[in-house]
């Protein structure tokens, strides 16, 4: 008996497979604390910028609570991590930029600050079970030219 690779199977287009990945890697609940609201809403207009420190966060958009509290919280809410929310953001901007063929894999995975390629296309496998590659193929192949997709607000963050 010989060794057969498992394979990937798609169900539908590439737009919906991210959609249903998006979905299940935030899946927000019922419960939200303003507080997370305004920590959620500073990560995604921080264009994958990294390096802040969460206590200082707390201070500047005067939370009034530690940023080891404001962590817990977070995790509680979303039930992820502040630091797997800012990694599954960046992965999702690749995503968006990989669906312009003028940029590079090279190119996306330095804007988004990860030092190697090798260590942005594990992630991005990691994530959503395709390398940059093969997702940027699947992409093309189910757009025409001409036509212009975005992904639907459902599965955004």
């Amino acid at each position: 008996m010989m060794y057969q690779r498992p394979g990937i199977q798609i169900l539908g287009t590439i737009s919906a497979f991210i959609n249903q990945r998006l979905v299940e890697i935030v899946k927000p609940t019922t419960y939200a604390d303003s507080r997370v609201t305004k920590l959620q809403q500073f990560v995604d207009n921080q264009e994958c910028k990294i390096g802040w420190n969460i206590q200082q966060i707390c201070r500047e958009l005067a939370l009034g609570i530690s940023g080891r509290r404001l962590a817990r919280l977070f995790r509680r809410c979303l039930g992820v991590t502040v630091r797997e929310y800012v990694k599954r953001k960046r992965l999702w901007l690749a995503a968006q930029q990989l669906k312009n063929p003028a940029l590079s894999v090279k190119e996306i995975a330095l804007s988004l600050g990860y030092r190697t390629v090798w260590d942005f296309q594990r992630q991005f496998k990691q994530l959503f079970s395709l390398t940059p590659t093969e997702f940027r193929q699947m992409y093309e192949k189910e757009i025409q030219p001409g036509q212009n997709e975005t992904l639907s607000e459902a599965g955004a963050f």
